[in-house]
């Protein structure tokens, strides 16, 4: 699982390292940041809830930690819960000072906790489980002044489960 992490990681930090010039050259007043909250539908299960906290160094680059959760449970898994780490690469398409939309491609890595059913010579139980994995997404973001309504589609690559999710989030942001 560390070997999946690091791979995961490594584009992240080869990517940050090829922008360090460009990001030193920006003022702290460059910087959108985002907290919002959201309802995600994944592709077997009722739907989840997720919080987020996110921010975009530039018109391009960005990147975001949410926390989400499905509450529902299938025949195998229950309790799922994961916490998604990831880069946003898009462009931000001004359309005045207080409005911009973004569309934008997402990748990072996804750490799933859950209760698995675990069978031993006919009995089984449900253990708790974690798994580190990837995920890739495709949004668009639509920003106000003040706040942001977001549409995304998420699809997590993990070795017991792959996943997509379509998700609504709405939050605040703030221009620094």
């Amino acid at each position: 699982m560390i070997k999946y992490a690091a791979l995961t990681l490594l584009p992240i930090m080869s990517f940050s390292v090829s922008s360090a010039e460009s990001w030193a050259s920006q003022t702290v007043s460059d910087v959108d940041v985002r907290l919002g909250v959201g309802i995600y539908h994944p592709t077997d299960l009722d739907s989840g809830y997720a919080i987020e906290f996110g921010a975009d160094f530039n018109d391009y680059v960005g990147f975001k930690l949410q926390y989400q959760t499905d509450e529902a449970s299938t025949d195998n898994i229950e309790d799922l819960s994961m916490l998604r780490f990831g880069i946003e690469v898009g462009y931000n398409y001004h359309a005045n000072e207080y409005f911009a939309i973004k569309p934008f491609v997402e990748f990072g890595s996804a750490y799933y906790n859950y209760k698995g059913l675990v069978c031993i010579e006919e009995q089984c139980h449900k253990e708790k489980q974690r798994e580190v994995g990837q995920y890739y997404g495709v949004g668009v973001r639509a920003n106000f002044k003040y706040a942001y309504l977001e549409v995304n589609y998420k699809f997590d690559n993990m070795e017991i489960k792959n996943e997509s999710n379509t998700g609504v989030m709405i939050g605040l942001s703030y221009h620094f």
